[in-house]
């Protein structure tokens, strides 16, 4: 939306009634040189947009929403593959004291279920199996369900820890 002054004031300014008509002058101006030049810019985008309707090359057009190419993993009733487990486990890790609630001690008696997640660090010419232990218990206090979460060194999904990972990736 361009802004004009009105004939009457514009004279009053031309004849200079006013100290700050020159300013005002030049403003006007500037604003009527500025609308000319965003619609000559607009009619140009305008123009590009319609003579630009093949894809650019070197951009993936997007995927069509519902197709997905192929599940991940092997399909279902296949044997799973993975690094077999050690024969040897070198340290066990078992965590969790208190609830993390209520602060309530929690004893072997109220492990609800246990699950166990293996990681293996390879260091140079040996294999060091360790088992984290994760205990699974229902507080008599709060009566919540809680599991034990990864701390410290344990890598969460991970079989193989981050010493091993570093190792691998100097080589």
């Amino acid at each position: 939306m361009l802004l004009t002054l009105p004939t009457d004031q514009c004279e009053r300014l031309a004849k200079g009634d006013c100290p700050l008509g020159p300013i005002v002058m030049q403003l006007q101006q500037m604003l009527e040189a500025q609308a000319i030049e965003i619609e000559a810019l607009k009619a140009k985008v305008k123009e590009l947009s319609k003579s630009s309707s093949s894809p650019d090359p070197q951009f993936k057009p997007n995927r069509k929403k519902g197709k997905r190419r192929k599940k991940p993993g092997r399909e279902k009733g296949h044997p799973g593959t993975g690094r077999h487990r050690p024969e040897q486990i070198d340290e066990v890790i078992e965590r969790l004291d208190n609830c993390p609630y209520c602060g309530e001690e929690l004893d072997d008696g109220d492990v609800h279920s246990t699950h166990d997640h293996l990681q293996e660090d390879i260091i140079p010419s040996l294999v060091k199996a360790i088992l984290y232990r994760h205990r699974h218990y229902h507080c008599p206090q709060c009566k919540r369900k809680i599991d034990t979460v990864a701390e410290g060194d344990e890598i969460p999904n991970a079989r193989l820890r981050s010493l091993c990972v570093a190792g691998c990736s100097i080589v």
